[in-house]
């Protein structure tokens, strides 16, 4: 395959993580980005989700459109991309595929975890199942401890320990009461990043294209992990970057995935049905 086959996403979008991603992609696994297709997929209130024609199958958060009536203009002419038209794609297609939309984003995510975790299964890599990634984090007394975006299950298992705890978000309402303390702008990233001892990102840095940014602010001392559905694409350019660890699913029953995705169903009820916790680590 001709490398002008493929186009990487724009570069002066800074998805420089999800770019080098695919082109590792198209370096050594070219023949799998023309031979999968779509053969499933769902979008769900919280989740997007695909299962490839060789069984993989792959989750992102979903990016949803604000509201916006889906019969606009741009929404209406989407051509061979139109819903109900994605299943039979290759993933070449998906990729190559110039859609500007924050949903479309979502599926492309989606295609590249599924494409990932076929890869990630038979390759080199250091995979821990059935461990949460919260059990990595040395969180004693005058530890800084970061969390990017309010993961209320760690802020509930963190906040009783003993290091110094701060969760920066855009919305302080994602908040409970009984956790406000703990909010701190998000627009304060590049002050409190720089002084944490461990940071956990959520994988839905990747398909709001907020991560590269984030971690530029994080001091190479300090343990990151990257966790979520969203988070189990190809671990080699989150390594190089600074991430320690991958918390990320794996897939044990596709079609309650799919169930689950379809009736609103987050994270929670996946680990709770059809998937199990799997652990990357930089080793």
């Amino acid at each position: 395959m001709e490398k002008s086959a493929i186009t990487i996403f724009p570069e002066n979008k800074g998805i420089v993580i999800i770019a080098e991603t695919i082109r590792q992609l198209h370096d050594s696994y070219a023949s799998l980005l023309v031979s999968e297709r779509i053969e499933r997929l769902v979008i769900g209130v919280f989740f997007t989700a695909v299962q490839l024609s060789g069984g993989s199958c792959g989750l992102a958060h979903s990016e949803l459109e604000g509201g916006r009536c889906c019969t606009t203009g741009h929404q209406r002419n989407l051509g061979e991309f139109s819903p109900g038209r994605l299943k039979g794609k290759t993933i070449l297609d998906i990729l190559n595929h110039a859609d500007e939309r924050p949903l479309f984003a979502s599926v492309k995510m989606a295609v590249l975890n599924a494409i990932s975790a076929r890869i990630i299964a038979s390759g080199n890599y250091k995979i821990v199942a059935g461990r949460d990634p919260i059990e990595w984090i040395d969180a004693s007394a005058g530890r800084a401890v970061t969390i990017v975006g309010a993961f209320q299950a760690y802020m509930d298992k963190l906040s009783e320990l003993s290091c110094t705890l701060q969760v920066l978000e855009l919305d302080v309402t994602a908040f409970p009461e009984r956790h406000r303390r703990l909010y701190v702008p998000a627009e304060r990233a590049a002050e409190i990043l720089p002084g944490s001892d461990a940071v956990i990102l959520t994988g839905s840095t990747l398909v709001n294209d907020t991560l590269d940014d984030l971690l530029a602010l994080i001091p190479p001392r300090a343990f990151t992990i990257l966790v979520g559905p969203s988070s189990g694409l190809l671990p080699d350019c989150l390594f190089r970057k600074g991430v320690d660890l991958i918390g990320t699913i794996r897939i044990l029953d596709p079609d309650t995935m799919f169930t689950v995705v379809s009736e609103g169903g987050a994270g929670y009820h996946l680990f709770r049905t059809c998937a199990e916790k799997i652990c990357l680590l930089n080793e």
